[in-house]
């Protein structure tokens, strides 16, 4: 399936989310977590790049990164493959451990700066990992509030979003104000096409969308499913990029997924 090309931001800022292959864990022990943040103070310096804010949770991360004329696929290309050698070193493994590309949208405004910015930094709440945005160790909550406690340093910027704020205290209460609307809506991001592409090629591995229709009934509705649950996209959508009747991704979509 031939890949679409991502949408560039006027602005150079990009909420970047990228995950385990099969949601498996990237991040086993506190070493982890610490290299793929060293890793990316590296990568940040040699491409010129502002790391505005992050979340690691086990499994997928959160960046909210602005380029500076360097294509964003590139620099995360970088970060990805750093860290891919040195954790396949460490645990004796070969292959593939992010999941195929990396999920990016556009942020131009800076009204969705700071909701993207509140998002990324209440992750572990939302996923249960912790009680509260400044309890979580691996985000860039504690670089905001308490810079000289904030477990990695070097690596975050964060003079653009404590501009928009009337003072700490104003960014405190703003980033623990929950946005329900956002989390229900945009687990991860928003589904695009592209989005929604890059889960079916996941899903397909080598095969042409086209197999789609020639599938037995229960593999083609297990990938409709999981397309579903990973993009959040409409049945229309789905059914458009897929090649299928608007009909057979309700009746799949209406099943349970087989484990």
């Amino acid at each position: 399936m031939p890949r679409v090309a991502r949408r560039l931001s006027s602005s150079g800022i990009y909420h970047v989310m990228v995950r385990g292959i099969n949601k498996q864990d990237i991040f086993l022990e506190y070493q982890d977590y610490r290299q793929y943040l060293t890793v990316m103070r590296r990568i940040k310096e040699r491409s010129n790049c502002i790391v505005h804010c992050y979340c690691l949770m086990p499994n997928h991360v959160h960046l909210l990164l602005q380029t500076d004329g360097e294509d964003i696929g590139l620099v995360m290309k970088r970060i990805g493959s750093s860290y891919v050698r040195w954790y396949n070193n460490k645990y004796q493994r070969v292959g593939h451990l992010f999941q195929d590309r990396f999920l990016s949208k556009t942020v131009e405004e800076d009204s969705y700066f700071i909701k993207v910015l509140q998002y990324i930094h209440q992750n572990p709440v939302e996923g249960s990992l912790a009680p509260s945005c400044a309890t979580y160790l691996w985000s860039s909550y504690s670089d905001y509030v308490t810079p000289k406690t904030a477990v990695f340093s070097g690596l975050v910027s964060t003079a653009r979003a404590l501009e928009m704020f009337d003072g700490l205290a104003d960014f405190v209460k703003f980033n623990n104000e929950v946005n329900k609307e956002m989390h229900q809506n945009e687990y991860l991001l928003p589904a695009s096409d592209e989005m929604i592409k890059s889960v079916l090629a996941s899903l397909l591995g080598n095969r042409p969308i086209e197999d789609l229709l020639a599938m037995n009934r229960s593999e083609r509705d297990y990938i409709i499913i999981k397309v579903r649950e990973e993009t959040r996209a409409t049945y229309s959508r789905i059914a458009n990029l897929c090649g299928l009747s608007l009909n057979v991704v309700k009746k799949a979509c209406s099943m349970k997924p087989k484990s």
